[in-house]
C-alpha cells in the first residue's frame, strides 16, 4: 500500500468512528467536502464495457470526462442507462484501457470554479456478488441491510442506493459501516437525494444496490438483491 492509501485508509477509519458516536460534527463537514468535488467512480458492466458513475446536482453544468496523458485530455463517452433513476447517472467509455486514470468534471453555474472528481483507475474486472447483501425486515416500513462479506475487497467506502419497483432511487448513502438500516440517513457518512426516504410498503418490490469503491476509485465488488417487504 502506497502512501496515498495510507493516508485514505486513516481517514475513512475516522470517518467511521466519528460518524457512529460523532455524526452531528462529521456528517456536515463530509458532506460540505464533498460539495468541493464531484462524486465518481469506475466499474465495468456486466456487459464488460468500462463506465464512470456520478452523482450530479442541479447546481452544476454539463459534466465532462478526461483521460491522463502528458496533459489531461477530453474523451469521447457513450451515453448509458442510469445507474439509479435520476440519482446516479452513468457513461460509457468506449475506448479506456487497463491502468488509465480518468477524471470528471463540471463547474458550479454562475461561477468559476472548477470541480474533479477524485482520479479513477481502470482495472480489469468488477465483482458481481449477488448473495452479498442480506435484507432483514424490521417493523413500521423499516429494513436493515448488510454487506459483511465486503471488506475482502478492500474498500475504501461504500456507496449503497434503495429503489422502488419503478426504478426510483429512494436514498443514497456513503458509509464505511458493513450495514444500514432504512430510511435513517443520519446513521451514515453522507447521504445523496431526498432527505425525507420513504417508509416501505408492505407487498411492494425493491432493489438495493451495492458497489464497494476501493482507493483507486474503482467499484472492485457490485451487489444487487431484489426483495419484496
Amino acid at each position: 500500500m502506497n502512501l496515498k492509501h495510507a493516508f485514505l485508509k486513516i481517514l475513512v477509519w475516522n470517518m467511521r468512528w466519528m460518524t457512529r458516536y460523532f455524526g452531528f460534527i462529521a456528517r456536515p463537514f463530509i458532506a460540505w467536502y464533498a460539495d468541493q468535488e464531484i462524486i465518481a467512480c469506475g466499474l465495468r458492466s456486466e456487459k464488460g464495457d468500462v463506465c464512470i458513475i456520478y452523482t450530479p446536482t442541479p447546481e452544476r453544468t454539463k459534466h465532462l470526462f478526461f483521460k491522463k496523458e502528458k496533459k489531461w485530455t477530453a474523451v469521447r463517452v457513450i451515453a448509458a442507462k442510469n445507474f439509479s433513476g435520476d440519482l446516479v447517472h452513468q457513461i460509457i467509455l468506449p475506448d479506456a484501457q487497463l491502468n488509465e486514470t480518468y477524471i470528471v468534471e463540471a463547474k458550479k453555474k454562475n461561477k468559476r470554479h472548477t470541480l474533479r472528481s477524485p482520479t479513477i483507475t481502470i482495472k480489469e474486472k468488477t465483482h458481481r456478488e449477488p448473495d452479498l447483501i442480506k435484507i432483514k425486515k424490521l417493523p413500521d416500513g423499516r429494513i436493515h441491510i448488510s454487506w459483511v462479506g465486503g471488506e475482502q475487497y478492500e474498500p475504501m467506502i461504500y456507496f449503497l442506493v434503495l429503489e422502488d419497483d419503478h426504478g426510483n432511487a429512494l436514498a443514497g448513502i456513503y458509509t464505511r459501516e458493513y450495514f444500514w438500516r432504512y430510511p435513517s440517513i443520519k446513521e451514515a457518512s453522507l447521504s445523496v437525494g431526498r432527505n425525507d426516504p420513504p417508509l416501505l410498503q408492505k407487498d411492494m418490490r425493491y432493489t438495493v444496490k451495492l458497489a464497494i469503491v476501493d482507493f483507486d476509485g474503482w467499484v472492485g465488488c457490485a451487489s444487487k438483491k431484489v426483495f419484496t417487504y
